[in-house]
């Protein structure tokens, strides 16, 4: 337990909700993962129901399809409004260049609060609740905690210094 300023914190760590693997790939060159499309997928989910997935179930897409989506995406990462729009979402704003920091204080102060960040070869998804922040990681799965630090730290377990970029994201009006 960690004693903060004025408030008992509890426990912060990161729960894994549900594990991923990222065995997939699009074309004979080795294109690899399905990690964009999924962390759409996973946003478009979240927003369309309203509140967080517990289960893989409910983001209401096969990987099957999510390949497929794959080796277009692939091709659009230099155009991020067809790229979003491909996966069924509009982006809000344009894409930042950011650090891990930058990028949870974008999302968590811009509506609605969830978006992708990426390193140089992968995309991941964060979501920001008053007692909820989550990770979506195609590669290790959705993490959820009650507080920022804990699944910052989730995050930097496995990507610390590498994120370089977020985009904020929604349903089409």
């Amino acid at each position: 337990m960690v004693w903060g300023a004025k408030f008992w914190h509890g426990n912060m760590t990161a729960k894994q909700v549900f594990p991923l693997t990222n065995p997939y790939t699009q074309d004979s060159g080795g294109s690899q993962g399905i990690c964009t499309a999924a962390s759409l997928a996973w946003c478009k989910a979240v927003l369309k129901k309203g509140s967080a997935v517990n289960a893989w179930a409910e983001m209401g897409v096969s990987e099957h399809t999510l390949n497929i989506q794959m080796r277009t995406l692939r091709r659009l990462d230099s155009q991020p409004r067809e790229q979003t729009e491909l996966a069924g979402l509009v982006p809000v704003g344009n894409d930042h260049n950011a650090s891990l920091i930058e990028v949870i204080r974008i999302i968590e102060t811009t509506a609605p609060f969830i978006g992708i960040f990426w390193t140089a070869g992968h995309t991941m998804g964060y979501r920001y609740a008053h007692h909820q922040k989550e990770f979506f990681d195609m590669e290790q799965g959705l993490f959820r905690a009650k507080y920022t630090a804990g699944v910052r730290a989730k995050i930097e377990e496995h990507y610390a210094g590498a994120v370089i970029g977020c985009r904020v994201v929604n349903l089409p009006a």
